[in-house]
């Protein structure tokens, strides 16, 4: 076994095998800090003063029944337990305010999780959750983009964030949101499950992955029961909703205000939009990612010119209403627990 070069103290009273690599610690930090160590380092056990053994390569030898390195008592962990999480998991207890200010990467993360699990830290391993769930949006719907912010651009800010979260990405590839299923399941992070199920209903990769070979999704088949019945729903919403025109009441006259709007001199309004919406030919692409498709931008100027800044304002506010009650109602074609 190879001795680790920076988790190998000179001072340390215990040393940890893991993998094939070995780490020698304070024992009174290790019970502190993780469960799993509580009742297994046990203050006493191997080689002492005056004691024998047997002296091995790397400095191991066998005192009594237990494996000496250096002169002190060596303990397995659990199988399961990787080097580099385990390491990982080190640096956190060694360096506390490592992450203070800027959260780890989700790989560092994962790696935590699984150890913290594995040797029951619970300081860690609920830091850990709480770092893949702000990853993966906290349970919040992805962020879709507003043609209507380039028509009426925000103010520059130049406040610092008060959120110390990091960012959920737009947008995650499906062979990571399997993984993180499988992570949420194991180790009991559900607000990471909702949005990691949207990102296989969005991704053609997905479908096309599992057309091909159904061996190769590690979902229980209630799973794909699941995510087929939700996409089939969303699709509808979608297609049910960009047909809606903006600033129309039930008479099916414009309601804008605006002087300029030159929607107000048309006959129908709802017609209009809805020809110009199914003509775009974008209404089954917006379909597939419902929560994040941006419409507006891709309709022809000089159709989507006809409708004011205010109407088309509306109708993204209008549609982001939207996405909040599918969003909501994903949670319970999943069968999750929000």
């Amino acid at each position: 076994m190879d001795k680790s070069h920076q988790y190998y103290y000179a001072d340390g009273n215990v040393v940890i095998a893991v993998e094939n690599k070995l780490f020698r610690l304070h024992r009174s930090r290790l019970a502190d800090h993780c469960g799993f160590f509580v009742q297994l380092v046990v203050p006493g056990l191997g080689a002492g003063p005056g004691s024998s053994s047997a002296t091995h390569e790397n400095g191991v030898g066998y005192g009594g029944e237990r494996w000496i390195v250096d002169g002190c008592p060596v303990y397995h962990v659990p199988a399961e337990l990787r080097a580099h999480d385990f390491q990982c998991l080190l640096q956190v207890l060694e360096r506390p305010l490592m992450y203070a200010k800027e959260w780890p990467a989700q790989t560092t993360a994962t790696a935590l999780l699984r150890a913290a699990h594995a040797l029951r830290c619970e300081a860690v391993l609920a830091f850990a959750k709480e770092c893949l769930a702000a990853y993966w949006g906290n349970g919040l719907p992805p962020q879709a983009p507003s043609y209507s912010d380039t028509l009426f651009p925000a103010p520059l800010s130049t406040a610092p964030s008060s959120d110390a979260h990091p960012e959920a990405p737009a947008e995650h590839m499906y062979r990571e949101a399997l993984s993180v299923i499988l992570l949420a399941r194991r180790y009991d992070v559900p607000r990471v499950l909702k949005r990691a199920f949207y990102e296989l209903i969005a991704s053609a990769e997905f479908w096309a992955a599992l057309n091909a070979d159904r061996r190769q999704i590690p979902l229980y088949e209630d799973d794909l029961l699941r995510l087929y019945n939700a996409r089939h729903v969303l699709e509808q919403r979608w297609r049910e909703a960009v047909v809606v025109a903006p600033c129309v009441n039930e008479k099916d006259k414009s309601t804008c205000r605006q002087d300029l709007c030159s929607v107000r001199r048309y006959v129908s309004p709802t017609e209009m939009w809805r020809s110009m919406v199914l003509q775009s030919g974008l209404v089954e692409d917006g379909a597939r990612d419902p929560m994040r498709y941006e419409l507006l931008g891709g309709l022809k100027k000089e159709s989507r010119d006809r409708w004011c800044p205010w109407c088309l304002r509306e109708w993204e506010e209008m549609m982001a209403q939207k996405r909040k009650e599918w969003w909501a109602l994903l949670g319970g074609l999943m069968h999750l627990s929000d």
